[in-house]
């Protein structure tokens, strides 16, 4: 590890010429298999800076950079290998290290006794830290359609809502499994023949995200997302419907961590606030939560904005955005702004 951090070497061009064109290769690969993640990541990219960066590292811009990058390489890689180094003195500046461990006591105690092995005697890089402050500026939120080699859509509407500073986000927390138990599985799995389907919501962001994988509708997957949120603000659910909520809330966050993730989620915890105690009191509040409550949560923090202020985003096939298009149009709906990603049989 001290060898990758203090010894970076960028001389050898055609071995990062082929990681580059090696990175596109497996992004290109997996496009069909990546759409709903990109589908997710845009749909909440102007949410916020976070948000928007989020998108550019994780989602399709990341794609487009890197098809760009190996499109004119030859020209591309004196500059690349220049911005490798400034980012290389920058990232490792080594002016505050974490070294992350996950090992039993035993192990720990020898890595102890013997310094651990002088990792954390570094050399000190000149210069001072300086901070990542100014995020991108977002761009203005719009419906957007991709075009993708396959006859199935990938579905994701997001709107931004509370996070877990307010009473009620253990209440949304809850709506997801919902949602999802007494609605969208049915209608949009079951009876539409999606592949997957669901919502998350993530309580740091405030992100709540509905979506549908490898789904052969479009318009009525977005209505039968706006009709699950519905009936949970109409209180059309049961009290058996929330304690099996409850249940599966509790086995997610209980799940087993393995080894190999112990230390990065429990930094990233410690990063966020995210301490045992914070942990541990949103999930008294999530046992605590009422019917009322969840009716409460969703009539103010979700269902008006799936009406108003909602994101829609789909990946799909030519044919099945041409079959949506009027259907939004008769909805009065915003319709999908449509544009190609990138057709591998078409040479471009």
């Amino acid at each position: 590890m001290k060898y990758y951090i203090l010894s970076a070497d960028f001389s050898d061009k055609e071995r990062i010429k082929e990681l580059i064109c090696q990175s596109f290769s497996n992004l290109q690969q997996r496009l069909n298999g990546n759409a709903i993640g990109y589908a997710l990541k845009e749909s909440a990219s102007s949410f916020s800076p976070w948000n928007h960066v989020s998108n550019i590292w994780y989602g399709l811009p990341y794609f487009q950079f890197i098809k760009q990058l190996v499109d004119n390489i030859e020209e591309s890689l004196p500059v690349v290998i220049e911005k490798f180094k400034t980012l290389y003195k920058a990232i490792f500046h080594l002016n505050n290290p974490h070294l992350l461990l996950s090992c039993d006591e035993k192990t720990y105690q020898e890595l102890e006794e013997n310094k651990f092995y002088d990792f954390t005697n570094f050399a000190q890089a000149s210069g001072s830290f300086c901070p990542w402050v100014e995020l991108a500026t977002p761009n203005a939120p719009k419906h957007v359609a991709k075009t993708i080699a396959s006859p199935i859509a990938h579905n994701a509407q997001s709107i931004t809502t509370i996070t877990m500073t307010s009473p009620s986000s253990a209440a949304l927390k809850l709506a997801c499994y919902l949602v999802d138990n007494t609605e969208i599985h049915q209608k949009v799995r079951e009876e539409g023949g999606a592949y997957s389907c669901g919502a998350r919501y993530n309580i740091l962001t405030g992100n709540y995200q509905l979506y549908s994988s490898r789904d052969p509708h479009i318009f009525s997957t977005y209505k039968a997302f706006l009709s699950a949120v519905k009936k949970l603000s109409d209180g059309n659910f049961s009290d058996q419907d929330l304690l099996e909520a409850k249940l599966s809330y509790i086995q997610d966050v209980d799940d087993p961590v393995s080894p190999g993730l112990q230390a990065s989620i429990t930094y990233f915890q410690h990063k966020v606030g995210l301490t045992p105690d914070v942990r541990q009191a949103f999930r008294d509040q999530i046992l605590s939560v009422k019917k009322e409550d969840i009716i409460a949560a969703v009539s103010e923090y979700l269902l008006p904005k799936m009406v108003t202020s909602s994101i829609r985003v789909s990946y799909a096939s030519p044919e099945l955005l041409a079959k949506a298009a009027p259907l939004f149009e008769k909805a009065n709906l915003p319709p999908l702004e449509v544009s190609e990603i990138y057709s591998p049989f078409k040479g471009k």
